[in-house]
């Protein structure tokens, strides 16, 4: 870089680019920032700082909660609360077959019931009950028999 003078400046890449504090500045006492919402905060004694300058430059990890993604339902209708409309709704349901009713309509083939090969196909007792939410159509959950 080359100043107005036609002088040549090395800029160190290490170098702060912040003038260095003087010794009022160095002397004034850390103060702590204001506590995080919804952290909870450990007690401390008065005149101690909790916080110092080195565990305040290092960030803070990020807080996940589990979050209960399927709502509990049952073989009936359910009256629920839509997490992608937001809605209070009944659920509309529908009715899904599952590897076990294929494999008893198959059993009744292998012995020769072939005409008892739809039953497993009409008894609740066989499918999978899917729960769908009536407005937006979004996927509640699953009550399996």
């Amino acid at each position: 870089m080359k100043a107005a003078d036609n002088k040549e400046v090395r800029v160190d890449d290490n170098q702060s680019v912040y003038p260095p504090l003087n010794e009022a500045e160095q002397s004034l006492p850390y103060i702590n920032p204001p506590p995080y919402p919804g952290l909870p905060q450990a007690p401390s004694a008065p005149g101690i700082s909790q916080v110092t300058p080195e565990r305040a430059a290092t960030p803070m990890p990020a807080t996940i909660s589990a979050v209960n993604l399927e709502q509990s339902v049952g073989p009936n209708p359910t009256r629920v609360t839509c997490k992608s409309c937001y809605q209070n709704v009944t659920t509309r349901i529908s009715r899904n077959p599952t590897i076990r009713t294929h494999l008893i309509a198959l059993l009744f083939c292998v012995f020769g019931l072939w005409f008892c090969a739809c039953l497993p196909y009409c008894a609740d007792s066989c499918l999978n009950l899917d729960h769908y939410c009536s407005k937006c159509g979004n996927y509640i959950g699953t009550y399996k028999n």
